[in-house]
């Protein structure tokens, strides 16, 4: 364990997870967040937005949490009061959720199992192109969000950051679930 500025840090020897613990007790909520070093940095030529595009799909479930089941990964968690979400970024996708402390379990639970079993369905693709493709929309009408694209896009021209997270319209409307795979 080492310590740094009340932040206690946790790796495991083996697998080299890290956990991060900041005592608070303010408020009787954790939050639990999942932070993986892959984000669009590591997409391939007509795979922009692949990171972005797995972030969504990883809320449509397994075969222990899904919709059908009446189990999603949103309703379990809101059910016992979190607040659920992820980002995407150049260098990280992250998961979390702000919850009350006696759930911390459930949402370890819920993660491991997503991680270890997404279902990244054919349907599912679809139905998330249509979200993905409103969101990269509203970007295109958003200044800041064409100005901010425009500069890293000129400052990384040979770099994998040259690409905006969201992809370019023409691989999100191509990929696939076997792309995601």
């Amino acid at each position: 364990m080492e310590e740094s500025g009340g932040i206690e840090a946790y790796r495991h020897r083996t697998n080299g997870l890290t956990v991060l613990l900041f005592r608070q007790t303010a408020a009787p909520v954790v939050t639990f967040m999942v932070t993986y070093g892959v984000g669009s940095r590591n997409e391939g030529a007509g795979l922009t937005g692949a990171t972005h595009f797995l972030e969504h799909l990883m809320f449509k479930g397994t075969e222990r949490f899904n919709r059908e089941r009446g189990t999603s990964v949103f309703n379990v968690l809101q059910r016992v009061g979190a607040q659920v979400n992820a980002t995407t970024w150049f260098d990280r996708t992250n998961y979390y959720a702000l919850l009350p402390r006696e759930h911390l379990a459930l949402a370890v639970e819920i993660e491991a199992d997503r991680m270890r079993g997404a279902r990244l369905r054919e349907e599912d693709v679809e139905s998330e192109r249509t979200v993905i493709l409103n969101e990269f929309d509203r970007g295109e009408n958003e200044p800041i969000r064409k100005l901010f694209h425009a500069v890293w896009s000129l400052a990384f021209v040979a770099h994998p950051y040259h690409h905006p997270t969201i992809g370019w319209r023409s691989d999100i409307e191509t990929v696939t679930a076997d792309d995601l795979r």
